[in-house]
């Protein structure tokens, strides 16, 4: 950490050459960027209910504004955490929106720092029970996905890739585990309908209907 408190190896030209591309403000950004603290930046909350993104369909990017392109902007990679990232996935599966849930789906996968391990997720403990099965069965699912990739031969951090075995086994890896507190969150008595159709088992296993595909995008 250097005297302001922010990490060393950020790379400051970088992050304001992007924030003058893809920000109509960028010396507003860059100041959201370098304050308040703590460190790590809050996702906004209380999360929208399920049916509130079907009923305005640009929720999702009216709270989280080019999201794809501030990804790109070290200090904010530095500062992301994963609940938060976790959240935008939330949000993107309750949107429909196929394409921003691979794409951070896939930005949570190359983050390959220990704390972005899915075990160390902490507990929402939402007291909405929709929002609460909806986040618990999106754990589960990424759980899923995410130890379906390392089988693959995929490692965090989008860096290697292992071979397989010659008989197909494949090769040794520490799997994903799963949070202990999604397991317990209880199903929904009545039946939540995300996308029509929807076939992922942890939703259905909690009265959910919604595809977990997105969530397997390589």
């Amino acid at each position: 950490m250097n005297f302001l408190g922010l990490p060393k190896g950020i790379n400051f030209p970088l992050t304001w050459r992007i924030l003058r591309m893809v920000s109509a403000h960028p010396y507003w950004d860059l100041l959201r960027l370098l304050w308040p603290f703590p460190w790590y930046l809050p996702h906004p909350l209380p999360l929208p209910r399920p049916q509130a993104f079907t009923h305005d369909h640009t929720l999702f990017d009216t709270r989280n504004p080019l999201i794809p392109q501030i990804r790109l902007v070290p200090l904010f990679r530095a500062r992301d955490s994963p609940i938060a990232s976790f959240y935008r996935i939330y949000e993107a599966m309750c949107a429909r929106d196929g394409p921003a849930i691979g794409s951070e789906t896939q930005y949570f996968w190359r983050r390959p720092e220990a704390h972005w391990a899915l075990e160390g997720i902490p507990d929402p403990r939402d007291p909405d029970p929709v929002r609460y099965a909806v986040l618990a069965s999106l754990m589960e699912a990424m759980v899923d996905a995410f130890n379906w990739r390392l089988e693959l031969g995929l490692r965090r951090g989008g860096k290697r890739w292992v071979e397989r075995e010659d008989d197909g086994t494949p090769a040794p890896f520490v799997p994903e585990v799963m949070p202990a507190w999604a397991g317990g969150v209880p199903a929904l008595e009545d039946e939540l309908i995300i996308a029509e159709g929807g076939t992922g088992p942890r939703f259905a296993a909690r009265n959910i209907i919604a595809f977990e595909g997105d969530l397997r995008t390589v």
